[in-house]
Parts: C-alpha cells; structure tokens; sequence
C-alpha cells in the first residue's frame, strides 16, 4: 500500500475560506467592539454614543463575528439602558433595537450543522457559536488528517487513540468508526465539551449508517488491513446539512439508548458511548507532571483552582496512556509548543506514534514545537501537507501561511 499523505479531504462546495476569515475576523472584531460598546457606556457624550450605536448597528449587520463580540461585550445589555435613558431619541432606539435583534438571533443560531462523507463513512458534526472560541469550529486540515486516516484505517484499528483539542472531534470520530478500540475525544474549554459530548452521541450507535463500525463487537471484527477502496473513499465527496433538529434527534437518541448501564449509573454515560468518550484535559497538567517527574529546577507553582463547571465533566486519568495520539490545528500560542510535546511525552505509549496536522501560521512557533519534541526525547518525521485550494490563508491570501505540516512523532530510540 502506498504511503499515506494527506490530502485536500473533503471540501464543502459553499465552504470557502470561511474558517480562517472567521479566526481574522475573530481578531479585529473583538477589540472593535470593545471600544464602540466603551463609548456608548460613556454618558459624557450623546452625540458620541449615537455615532458608536451607528457604527456598531453597521458592523453586526455586516458580519456575523461582529455580532458575537458585541452580545460577548454585553452590548444588549447597555442598549436597553440606553433605550430606556432615551427613550425619545427614535433613530437611536431603532438603531440600538437592531443591534439587539442581530445580537440575539446570532447567538440562539449557533454555529452549522455538517453532514460528512468518507466514502461509505459518515460523519454528523455542529459547530458551536463563534463566541464559544475557536475549537468550537471545524479547520481544514483536520479534515486532511481524517482522509488520511480512511485510506490508512490499519493506524487507528483495534487500537486507543487520544484526540488532542479536540473542537468537534471530528478526527476522532473517524478513528472511532474505523475500528479503533476506544477513543478519548479532549479539550479544556466548557463549551467545547458540551458540544463535543454532542458531536459523539450523533455519530455513537444510534447512528444507523455507521451502527456496524461502531460497536466493540464491530471493531474487533475488522482486519488488520483494510485497502481504501474497500471504504470507496473520495475526497471531493461531501456534502453539508443544515438541519440542526435531525443532529439533535441523533444526539438524543444515542444518549437515550445508553442512559443507563447495570449499576444505574446515568451522568457518565453520557460522556462515553461505544468506543467513545469525551474528557477534559488540560495541557498544562501534563507539563507540571513532566517537571515534577524530571525534578525541573524550575519553579513549579500550584496548579490553578479548578473552575466549578468541571465539576459536571468526567477529566482524563492522569495514569491514561495510549497508542496513537491525534491532533489538528494545535499550535496557536505561544505556550502551545511546549504543551503539545509535553502531552505527547506523557500520553503516548513507548511502541506509539502521534499524528498531528497543522497550519503553520507563525515559523518560529513551529520551530520551537520541534525543538521541545526534541528535548522531550521525541522523534518527529514531517512532510508537507496540502489541505486543498479551498484554504489559502487568513482572508483567502496564501501568504498568510507558511504551509501546511503532517508531523509523526515517536519515542526516539535509545
């Protein structure tokens, strides 16, 4: 079999540079918005709070990201004080009503519902709200690393597999209904997780299009080699639906199905169906262990409280290891390079490999990822990666990238 690259995968016909203008958009929308909403909180000024009420009415009717900053902002709130404040100021009113009403229907919307074709493999996902951040959304190039995987099932079968920042799970999900024996689908931010434990219960066992490929039984049963034309896989071949009532009629029924086990235990099981589960894992964690175990001279301080949500949320044992470690688009802050090795060191098994698919927007980030692999005893092997013509960049501009990178990374030989 010819090795694996990693391809353009499956692209969505309407789908166009919408992510990476979402991420820019993210950016310039955020510190906007904060200054118009200062502005019209500053009582000093009517003349200046209706020209920022003007300019921000223009900016959320124009663009989607700018309506998530301002209802994140808390300009519906503001608004409706300044409504009753003036109420006989009608161009105002009607302004500030619009902004409300854009706000609102923006943040009830949430983020699309897609409908994923592998060949014969499907894939239910919904993205989550911009202002969820950006592991709520899909990125290209876990789409390449999920087409890799389909031609090459034989990496994630009969095996566990941990997913890295998760975001939709999408990489993970393929894993699973390939014949991986257990998936751990990751990620550290509330919002993320919840949508997460949604993604996986739409494609668990209540799935009937994938039921065969998900069950333990199924996954035990598949080869050790599986050719990619067995799975008729086609990259171009994809489609996306916006139907948010059938991927929750999905969601609900998987959970339904397995929400309870012999011992009336409910809660859990909603975070781990089939071969599935969703965690909540925090890099740093594993980074303080690393130190800790290393004896790091370094001043290692306490670990941060952690925050009262996770206390609804099953975390990742701190003694879990696994076979193959997944990862997409990981790589944004600065902290990251040290993190993502650090994860790897800790997390994956001596015989394992890690697959991870990046943009590298920022060289010396990547670099710097490289060189703590290397401190951390870890091999890495690249090879450039394409994730098609549909992804050029910040804004649709090439230039925004530096390429694109599958990395394996192992345990380095003694």
């Amino acid at each position: 079999m010819a090795a694996a690259t990693f391809s353009a995968g499956c692209q969505e016909p309407g789908d166009r540079r919408h992510l990476e203008a979402d991420f820019f958009d993210l950016l310039v929308a955020s510190e906007r918005v904060a200054d118009l909403v200062d502005a019209i909180r500053d009582t000093s000024s009517l003349s200046r709070r209706k020209q920022a009420v003007r300019e921000l009415a223009k900016a959320v009717q124009d663009r989607e990201t700018f309506a998530v900053e301002a209802r994140v902002a808390g300009a519906v709130d503001v608004l409706t004080s300044l409504i009753k404040l003036h109420p006989g100021e009608e161009d105002l009113v009607e302004l500030a009503c619009r902004i409300i009403t854009v706000c609102s229907g923006t943040i009830a919307r949430g983020g699309k519902v897609h409908k994923l074709h592998f060949g014969k493999l499907v894939v239910h996902l919904r993205e989550g709200s911009l202002a969820d951040g950006l592991g709520a959304r899909m990125w290209a190039i876990s789409r390449s690393l999920s087409s890799m995987l389909v031609e090459k099932p034989q990496l994630v079968q009969g095996r566990e597999v941990l997913e890295i920042g998760s975001g939709t799970g999408l990489c993970g999900i393929v894993a699973a209904k390939l014949g991986a024996s257990k998936v751990v689908l990751t990620d550290c931010e509330e919002a993320v997780l919840l949508n997460l434990r949604e993604c996986a219960a739409a494609n668990a066992s209540a799935d009937k299009e994938n039921r065969h490929a998900l069950s333990a039984t199924a996954a035990a049963s598949f080869p050790s080699q599986v050719a990619p034309e067995d799975l008729d896989f086609d990259p171009e071949d994809a489609d996306e639906c916006d139907d948010l009532d059938d991927f929750l009629s999905l969601a609900a029924s998987a959970k339904s199905s397995a929400a309870q086990d012999s011992n009336g235990h409910k809660a859990l099981l909603q975070w781990d169906l089939d071969n599935m589960k969703v965690r909540y894992l925090s890099w740093e964690t594993d980074v303080r262990r690393l130190q800790s175990c290393k004896g790091s001279a370094q001043s290692i301080d306490a670990s941060p409280k952690a925050p009262d949500w996770l206390q609804d949320i099953p975390q990742m044992e701190d003694s879990a290891t696994f076979d193959v470690i997944l990862g997409s688009d990981v790589l944004y802050e600065e902290q990251h390079a040290e993190m993502v090795a650090a994860v790897v060191k800790v997390r994956l098994r001596p015989d394992g490999t890690a697959l991870i698919a990046l943009a590298i927007r920022d060289e010396a980030l990547y670099v710097n990822l490289l060189e703590q692999c290397k401190a951390q005893g870890l091999a890495v092997h690249s090879q450039n990666a394409d994730p098609g013509g549909e992804n050029n960049g910040i804004m649709g501009h090439a230039r925004d990238y530096h390429g694109f990178v599958a990395l394996t990374i192992t345990h380095a030989k003694q």
